[in-house]
């Protein structure tokens, strides 16, 4: 067993060490919790000991939980931008609609000031 580390827990040289440590606490602990499995740290590429039955299912579960509502996020996302971009639409067609008017509207001035010279 070695020292703490960055991650502020237990750290095993390698996955037998981390076992055998295991297997030692399950013989002579009276805690509640006894650690049943080790696992590789991603964070300080350490082993530690932990007495959750099977991180797989609880990590594919929370990651699906976190997938489902990034899908969700984007869904309304994209509901937002197709709202937006029929939005920059018409007002480009109000914007060529008005700017038509305007050039009637001075081609009328001008054939108006035409007439009173």
């Amino acid at each position: 067993m070695e020292k703490e580390n960055s991650c502020n827990k237990v750290c095993f040289c390698d996955e037998e060490a981390a076992l055998f440590y295991i297997d030692k606490l399950q013989k002579t602990s009276k805690r509640k919790r006894i650690p049943v499995r080790a696992y590789l740290c991603d964070k300080c590429l350490t082993w530690h000991i932990t007495s959750t039955k099977c991180y797989s299912y609880d990590s594919i579960k929370k990651l699906e939980g976190k997938v489902k509502r990034k899908e969700n996020h984007i869904n309304e996302l994209n509901k937002i931008n197709r709202n937006l971009k029929e939005k920059v639409e018409n007002m480009t067609e109000e914007i060529y609609l008005l700017n038509r008017k305007i050039k009637v509207f001075e081609n009328y001035q001008i054939k108006q000031m035409k007439n009173n010279q």
